[in-house]
């Protein structure tokens, strides 16, 4: 046995010399003075003539000749050789997990250099399919949400860098830390209005002077400088902007880097033609031309040349950049087909989102009937180009940023149909402004294909709301124009907003004095005359009061329209308010309301009340008077009531979707940290993105709290409320206060809304009634806005219809028999115990 053991113990000692010799072979030619050319050719011979070595050495040298193959530029042969190492290191015993990561991480890397940005996403997605923690992972994680921003998912983007930055004890190098930070700032860079975020970009900056004050040896990347540059032109920095964009001159000409150059020229150009330069901006303009060496860069050239040009002129540029882009000339509309199977669509998508603006002001101004004409073409184009890329967004924030980048688009969409006569494509554009996130997410919830709305869709749809008793009216607004769109019975009204400027002013001044009683008749007097201008702005049509007086009037409002209540205003004709004499509700989109009419929602089961009176874990205050309003409602239908400690978060998420009307009385607001709204129970708090995703059949759900209508403002989307919570989990509609009004008068109207809704009023009726029962009983200062005008209802109108929850009752007729019949027992023997003494 001992002779067989030293005949193997030499066998081994041998084949490891000669691997010790052969791998001492490879390291030599690696460290010799050859070319990379003749060290891979030596290599090669090497390996194919002695095979005894070990297969982790093996996947060592192959990794290693992908490195060489890479650093003479071919690319092919670099993934041919890492790929052989991959396999081997797959093939050990005992994987070597950091080696592997780092020979696909460097896969990924190679076809990048060749442009292929599918297999770069497959070989992401090979590296995350193992559960090992370390830099290489996390390096492709930002080489991905480079790949997202690529596309225009900038916000996805940042969710991924963000995840690097967070994960730092995970993998633990400072260099990849760097790489992180510098992505959020690139992606807050090509993000619109960067103001919005400048706490979270200087958190960013100031990480990233953290880190190389701390580790000398690293660097910020080339394009970090211009990257700030960016960031501070964003901000309106010029002069700050000029200075880093300088900054990355320098380390571009060190680098010899001509695309950089091209873009920092680029930009240079723009911001001296921003500060009214014009000649330093030309200079620097040819310097980027000169420099150019992609499509892209020279794109941006021509389209910056004409930013603060003539229109006419910002109109050739833009086609020019766009024809550079495409590769070929058109003459009036691109191909939507070659603009989306385009490499550069996003580029191409901003431009004509430019050409369109330009065009409006152009052709709007000197009424030029076919450059009018010709322009809408291109709205439409760009409508279906924009709604591809906001599909294809998987983020909510990316879906927001390309909605509020449309949102100024759209408005010029309606402005030229306006001067185009043309209404049908004008509510198309107003329907396209208001909600598309929300109604999209119906659909995902429900698991249905969402299709967006055809004009030809919505013109139809339009006349199924209005009819004798009902009027119809839409608006799209911003800061500096606005317009609106009346339907009824006798047809359609397409008006201008004129002086958008004064209604803001005025809709300010109203928001003010509506969340205040009025102290004197001068007040009021104040008041009605601003409330009269502001219908007047409105309702600018002939005979506009006439027309919606003692009829259903469905009201689609945007931007700072949402946050009055037509209710509260007056007409020229009468001091009286609407509300005394037109039935009001409002939708956020006829689209969404159509939607929601659609849904069959199965739960019939009465009503719904939670009221927590006070807070386990808040100093908020006791609300006292929330039994008086639950006890009408119980009185009126059947019901099922959490009040005081059973208003727990959890019984509310297990119950909500058995009730038809859902009441909430309790305590809301806004959380500092994440701007979102949030609903107090006994527990705790649900915040807006909790109740979006809990269910609920409801036909309607009445927030009994204070500003549950308040909420972030996104463009082009509307509040991000409560109610669009409710909304967001299947509500048909939901009645909330639109600011802190009087808890007692709330009550009041509210137990006046339930009887009348009992007896089988609308909802919007049954409301309509509850506050003129009010104004009818009450005087002076309590007939001011502020007590009654705060709830509003948004969604169906239509009457409730009740069922009885029988499974209840005939447990509750089943308690009660076994109550009387133990009761019964009981004297019985009492009884017969008597008898018996």
């Amino acid at each position: 046995m001992s002779r067989f053991f030293l005949i193997f113990l030499c066998f081994s000692i041998k084949l490891y010399a000669q691997n010790s010799d052969q791998i001492r072979r490879i390291d030599s030619v690696f460290h010799s003075e050859e070319s990379e050319k003749s060290k891979i050719e030596i290599v090669l011979d090497i390996l194919k003539n002695e095979k005894s070595m070990s297969t982790s050495k093996a996947a060592d040298v192959y990794h290693k000749l992908g490195l060489l193959e890479n650093s003479i530029g071919d690319y092919e042969k670099a993934i041919e050789f890492t790929r052989k190492s991959v396999n081997l290191r797959r093939q050990s015993d005992s994987i070597a997990y950091y080696k592997l990561l780092n020979s696909l991480y460097n896969i990924n890397y190679y076809y990048g250099k060749l442009n292929n940005e599918d297999k770069r996403k497959d070989i992401i997605k090979e590296i995350f399919s193992y559960s090992v923690e370390n830099k290489f992972k996390y390096k492709a994680l930002i080489d991905l949400a480079y790949l997202i921003s690529e596309e225009g998912d900038y916000f996805r983007a940042l969710e991924k860098f963000n995840e690097v930055v967070n994960s730092y004890n995970r993998y633990r190098d400072p260099k990849t830390l760097l790489k992180a930070h510098e992505g959020a700032i690139y992606a807050y860079s090509e993000i619109d209005k960067s103001e919005k975020y400048s706490e979270e970009i200087f958190k960013h900056i100031t990480s990233i002077d953290t880190i190389l004050k701390t580790h000398s040896s690293l660097n910020t990347s080339i394009g970090h400088d211009n990257n700030l540059a960016n960031i501070y032109d964003g901000l309106k920095d010029y002069e700050r902007a000029i200075v880093f964009y300088k900054k990355a001159e320098k380390i571009c000409l060190h680098y010899q880097d001509s695309l950089g150059l091209s873009r920092i020229y680029n930009n240079l150009g723009r911001v001296h033609n921003v500060i009214n330069e014009p000649t330093t901006a030309d200079d620097y303009f040819v310097k980027a031309l000169n420099f150019c060496n992609d499509k892209r860069s020279e794109a941006a050239v021509y389209n910056n040349q004409g930013d603060v040009m003539d229109t006419s002129i910002k109109l050739l540029n833009n086609k020019k950049a766009i024809e550079t882009l495409l590769g070929y000339t058109y003459e009036e509309v691109p191909e939507f087909e070659a603009i989306k199977n385009s490499e550069y669509a996003i580029d191409i998508l901003d431009y004509m989102i430019e050409s369109v603006d330009a065009g409006t002001k152009l052709y709007t101004d000197t009424v030029n009937t076919r450059g009018i004409g010709k322009t809408l073409e291109l709205v439409i184009l760009v409508d279906k180009l924009i709604s591809i890329v906001r599909q294809e967004s998987v983020v909510d924030m990316s879906k927001l940023f390309w909605i509020e980048k449309a949102s100024k688009f759209y408005m010029n969409g309606v402005t030229l149909a306006y001067h185009a006569s043309n209404s049908s494509l004008a509510f198309y554009f107003m329907e396209k402004n208001k909600g598309l996130l929300l109604l999209e997410g119906l659909h995902k919830s429900k698991k249905e294909y969402f299709q967006e709305p055809t004009p030809e869709m919505l013109s139809s749809k339009i006349h199924e709301y209005i009819g004798n008793d009902t009027s119809f009216i839409e608006y799209i607004l911003d800061e500096d124009e606005g317009y609106g769109l009346f339907y009824d019975d006798e047809g359609e009204i397409f008006f201008k907003l004129n002086n958008v400027p004064q209604l803001i002013s005025d809709i300010q001044y109203l928001k003010k004095k509506v969340i205040q009683y009025f102290k004197t008749e001068k007040e009021k007097e104040e008041y009605t005359a601003i409330a009269k201008r502001v219908y007047e702005t409105l309702f600018p049509f002939e005979k506009s009061f006439e027309r919606i007086k003692n009829k259903k009037l469905i009201i689609v409002p945007d931007y700072l329209l949402q946050y009055i209540n037509f209710e509260t205003i007056t007409p020229n004709s009468s001091d009286e308010y609407l509300v005394e004499n037109i039935e009001i509700l409002y939708f956020l989109s006829l689209s969404i309301t159509d939607h929601l009419n659609k849904q069959n929602n199965n739960s019939k089961y009465g009503v719904f009340g939670i009221a927590p009176i006070d807070f386990k874990h808040s100093n908020l205050p006791s609300l006292d008077r929330s039994t008086l309003i639950m006890n009408k409602i119980s009185n009126l239908y059947p019901s099922h009531m959490l009040i005081g400690k059973n208003a727990q978060t959890i019984s509310f998420s297990k119950e909500l979707e058995k009730y038809n009307i859902i009441h909430l009385n309790t305590h809301a607001g806004i959380d500092e940290i994440e701007n979102e709204p949030w609903l107090m129970f006994h527990d705790k708090s649900l915040s807006f993105k909790e109740i979006s995703e809990l269910r609920n059949n409801a036909d309607l759900v009445v927030l009994d709290v204070c500003n549950g209508a308040i909420g972030e403002h996104e463009v082009g989307e509307g509040v991000m409320s409560l109610a669009r919570g409710f909304f967001r989990g299947g509500a048909k509609s939901v009645i909330t206060s639109q600011w802190e009004a009087n808890e007692k008068a709330v009550t009041e109207i509210l137990s006046n809304f339930y009887e009348e809704l009992s007896e089988g009023q609308t909802k919007s009726k049954a409301l309509q009634m509850a506050k003129k029962k009010y104004l009818k009983n009450h005087q002076l200062s309590e007939k001011s806005p502020y007590y009654w005008g705060a709830l509003v209802l948004t969604g169906n109108t239509e009457a409730v219809t009740l069922e009885i929850d029988y499974f209840r009752m005939i447990w509750v007729v089943l308690a009660m028999v076994s109550v009387f019949v133990c009761s019964k027992l009981i004297i019985n023997h009492f009884q017969q115990k008597k008898e018996q003494n």
